[in-house]
């Protein structure tokens, strides 16, 4: 099997694409092919948080972010945010992340990491 459909099948078992739609991203976002070199060796997890409801995250090895970000998309405010999030501080950077062991609204693996967070401009992949 081609690492693209690898990829598109762990995207759709982990409602990567399903979650996309509930909070307004059309979901070829996440299932291209481009998007699937780009997001190659990410965990994909997608689950409720209790302040904001559904959180989209793609999270890479964690030896690698540094360099290579962990991102999450979510709507709050009724408006679409996209966290980039770095463990060394990068120039997009405005504010830094750390989440204590026992918290239950952010992926186990990014926990008890200091992150550089960065907001991204709003993505043209919103639904109309």
């Amino acid at each position: 099997m081609s690492s693209y459909l690898d990829y598109q099948q762990s995207i759709i078992e982990e409602g990567v694409l399903e979650a996309a739609k509930r909070i307004g991203l059309h979901p070829t976002i996440f299932d291209s092919e481009v998007m699937s070199q780009h997001y190659a060796g990410h965990q994909w997890i997608v689950f409720e948080n209790s302040v904001v409801g559904t959180v989209i995250n793609a999270i890479p090895p964690l030896n690698q972010t540094a360099t290579i970000p962990w991102e999450e998309w979510f709507v709050m405010d009724g408006e679409m945010r996209h966290h980039i999030l770095f463990t060394e501080k990068n120039e997009s950077s405005t504010m830094t992340w750390q989440g204590p062991m026992d918290d239950e609204d952010h992926p186990k693996p990014v926990l008890g990491k200091l992150w550089h967070v960065h907001n991204a401009e709003p993505t043209p992949y919103l639904l109309p």
